[in-house]
C-alpha cells in the first residue's frame, strides 16, 4: 500500500518555532584520535615523499613535482579504538583539514589521504588549483575517480575545508562542512590518514582525525541506498519508495534503530533523547496498533507507546511477556491518516507528543528495568505499519502547533491580500507574487531572522486555478520580498525550485507531480546547511540541490497569479549531528 499523507502533519512537532531547540547533551559523543593546528612539529607526522615542514602555523610540502605524502603514525583517543595504535582500526571515522593549493592548473592537486597502506595503495580526496574536487581509490598505483569532480567557485590559492567520513566501506565527502557526494570504498578496512600533494606546493592547517562512539543522532528519510541500518527483530520490514514498512500482520513486529540507551556507567551513554517517527496505520480495528518501542531488552521485556486507529494511545510496559498499561490518552488519529510521534526519554521518564501536542507528560514507571536501558525503534501489533522521516538525537525538544483555526492567527502579509477562514490561510488577490512570511513563534514572540540552516518545513496546499502560470508554494530563508528561496507548484504538474536574489528570480531545479487542480496536497522543504530536498505527499521529487546565497531568514507561503489555500504549516529545527556533517 502506498504511504499517502491525507493531511500534512505537524512534522516532528515543532511548529513555527524559529529559535534553536533547547536540549541537554545535544552533541553526539565524538573522540579525537589526532588533532593538529601546527603550532609546532608533531612527532606523529612521518613524511613519506617530499619535503614537509611547519611554517607560520601551517604545514606544507616544498616539492613541486610528483606525488608527495606525509602520514600520521600515532593515534591516541582515550578509551577509544586506536589507543596507542599506528593506524585507524575503527569501522567509522572522519578526516578533515583546511588546505590551500598554490598551483595554477587542474593537474596541480592537494588533498587528504585515508585508508593509507603505502604510496601505491590508499584513498584520497584532492582539489585542483582551479577548484575541481575529486575522490579517488588508488590500488597498485592506479587511480580510479569515484565521482565526477565537484567544481568550486573559488579564487585560486584560497583556503578551503575538505573532509571525509568513512563508514564501513562507504565514504561521504564534505566541502566547507557541506556534504556534496559519496562513494563506495570497501577495499581498505584499516590504515592511516595524512596529506598529499601532486605536482604542486600546498599548505595545510587544522588536521582532525575523529571517531564516533556512543549513540549518534540521525535523520532518516529512506530515500538513499546508504542510510540508517535498522535491525528487525520480528516481522517483515522493507524499504520501498522512500517508506519503511512492515508487511507482516502478526501479534508483534519490532525493528530497532542503531541506538542503545541507558545508564551503563560508560563514557558516551545516552540518558536523554528524542525519537521521532511519521507513521500510518492502514487497518481500522482497535487492536491494530503502530508505535514506538523503547527500553527494549528482549522480545519479552520492553516498553512501548502504541496507537490504535480508533484514536486511543497507550504507554505499556512488558515484563516476562506480560503487558501492563501505565497510561492512556486520546490522540485524534484514524485509519490511513499519517501522524507524527515524538518520544522524549529523560533518564527514566517518558513523555509523548502527537502532531506537536503533548498527550503524555512525564510518565513514571515506563521502564521494565530498575535501571532504564535498552534499544529504541518501531513496533506494530496486528497491523502492517508505514513509517517515514525518523529522527533520533540527544536532548529534549520543545513543541507547539498552528492550524489556522481562528481569524486571530492571520499573520501580516508581505504582499497581497490574505485571510483566515474555514480553518485555512487563504490568498485572495490574484497577484504576481503574494507572500506571507511567518515572523512569530507559536506564542507570538517576534523571532525575525532566527531560523538557522537545518530544518524541515512543510504545509498543506491547494491551488484553485489550473493554468501553468498559476502557482502555489512555500518560501524559505526569506529575508525580504527581493531575497528568498521558493518551491512552487502548478496544477499542470510542474515543480520549480527558484532563487530570488536581489529581486531576480532564477530557476535552479525542476520536477513534476500529479496533483490535480483544486486538490489538497502536502509539500516539504528539507534543508541541511546549503542542501535542499523537496518532498510531495511524502515522496522526494527534488534531491540534493546546493543553495548557498541566503544563509538565514524565516519561512512562509506564496501564490502567483492564483487563489491559494494553506493549512498545517510546520517547521522543525534540526540540530547539528557531527560527525555526519564535518565542521571545518
Amino acid at each position: 500500500m502506498q504511504f499517502r499523507l491525507s493531511v500534512l502533519l505537524a512534522h516532528f512537532a515543532l511548529l513555527l518555532s524559529f529559535t534553536h531547540v533547547f536540549a541537554q547533551d545535544t552533541t553526539p559523543p565524538t573522540g579525537t584520535l589526532f588533532f593538529d593546528t601546527f603550532d609546532h612539529v608533531d612527532q606523529a607526522w612521518q613524511p613519506v615523499i617530499g619535503t614537509w615542514s611547519v611554517s607560520n602555523g601551517t604545514y606544507g610540502n616544498a616539492a613541486t613535482g610528483g606525488d608527495n605524502f606525509t602520514i600520521v603514525t600515532g593515534y591516541d583517543g582515550v578509551g577509544l579504538h586506536g589507543l596507542g595504535s599506528d593506524k585507524i582500526e575503527a569501522q567509522e571515522f572522519t578526516v578533515s583539514a583546511r588546505m590551500r593549493n598554490q598551483g595554477t592548473t587542474d593537474a596541480h592537486l592537494v588533498g587528504l589521504v585515508y585508508g593509507y597502506q603505502d604510496p601505491r595503495n590508499y584513498y584520497e580526496v584532492v582539489i585542483s588549483a582551479l577548484g575541481a574536487v575529486t575522490m579517488r581509490t588508488v590500488m597498485s598505483g592506479v587511480a580510479v575517480d569515484e565521482n565526477i569532480p565537484t567544481q568550486l567557485n573559488l579564487p585560486r590559492n584560497t583556503w578551503v575545508g575538505i573532509g571525509v567520513r568513512w563508514q564501513q566501506g562507504h565514504t561521504t565527502l564534505s566541502i566547507n562542512g557541506i556534504p556534496v557526494t559519496s562513494a563506495s570504498q570497501p577495499e581498505f578496512t584499516s590504515g592511516r590518514a595524512g596529506l598529499v600533494t601532486h605536482n604542486t606546493v600546498g599548505r595545510f592547517d587544522t588536521v582532525d582525525v575523529s571517531v564516533p562512539f556512543g549513540d549518534q543522532g540521525f535523520f532518516e528519510l529512506f530515500d538513499s541506498t546508504h542510510g540508517v541500518a535498522f535491525a528487525p527483530q520480528s516481522g517483515q520490514w522493507v524499504i520501498e519508495s522512500g517508506i519503511y514498512r512492515n508487511d507482516a500482520v502478526q501479534a508483534t513486529s519490532i525493528t530497532l534503530a542503531p541506538v542503545d540507551t541507558g545508564t551503563h556507567g560508560e563514557l558516551g551513554d545516552t540518558v536523554t533523547y528524542t525519537f521521532r517517527a511519521l507513521m500510518l496505520n492502514p487497518y481500522a480495528g482497535a487492536g491494530n496498533l503502530v508505535g514506538i518501542v523503547f527500553n527494549y531488552e528482549s522480545s519479552t521485556r520492553y516498553s512501548e507507546v502504541v496507537f490504535s486507529p480508533t484514536g486511543v494511545a497507550k504507554v505499556n510496559r512488558i515484563v516476562n511477556g506480560v503487558a501492563s498499561t501505565i497510561a492512556t490518552a486520546s490522540y485524534g488519529g484514524t485509519r490511513n491518516v499519517a501522524f507524527d510521534v515524538a518520544l522524549e526519554w529523560n533518564q527514566g521518564i517518558a513523555s509523548v507528543l502527537v502532531n506537536g501536542q503533548r498527550i503524555f507528560t512525564r510518565v513514571l514507571g515506563a521502564s521494565p528495568s530498575a535501571t532504564p536501558r535498552g534499544s529504541v525503534g518501531l513496533i506494530t501489533h496486528w497491523a502492517p505499519g508505514r513509517f517515514d522521516s525518523i529522527e533520533f538525537d540527544h536532548g529534549i525538544f520543545g513543541a507547539c502547533s498552528k492550524t489556522f483555526s481562528s481569524s486571530s492567527e492571520l499573520p501580516t502579509p508581505a504582499s497581497g491580500t490574505w485571510n483566515v477562514s474555514g480553518g485555512t490561510l487563504n490568498s485572495t488577490a490574484v497577484g504576481p507574487s503574494d507572500i506571507v512570511a511567518f515572523s512569530q513563534d507559536c506564542k507570538g514572540n517576534d523571532v525575525g531572522q532566527d531560523l538557522g540552516s537545518n530544518f524541515v518545513y512543510g504545509a498543506r496546499l491547494r491551488n484553485e486555478f489550473g493554468a501553468a502560470g498559476n502557482l502555489v508554494g512555500l518560501v524559505y530563508d526569506y529575508q525580504d520580498t527581493g531575497n528568498y528561496y521558493e518551491v512552487v507548484f502548478s496544477s499542470t504538474g510542474s515543480v520549480q525550485l527558484n532563487k530570488i536574489y536581489q529581486g531576480v528570480r532564477t530557476t535552479v531545479a525542476t520536477a513534476t507531480h500529479s496533483i490535480p487542480r483544486n486538490t489538497w496536497f502536502n509539500a516539504q522543504v528539507v534543508r541541511t546547511d546549503n542542501q535542499t530536498d523537496i518532498k510531495i505527499n511524502g515522496s522526494t521529487v527534488i534531491l540534493n540541490v546546493q543553495q548557498s546565497e541566503l544563509r538565514s531568514g524565516t519561512v512562509g507561503v506564496i501564490t502567483r497569479w492564483t487563489k491559494g489555500h494553506f493549512d498545517n504549516v510546520s517547521l522543525t529545527d534540526q540540530p547539528d549531528r557531527p560527525p555526519t556533517e564535518l565542521e571545518l
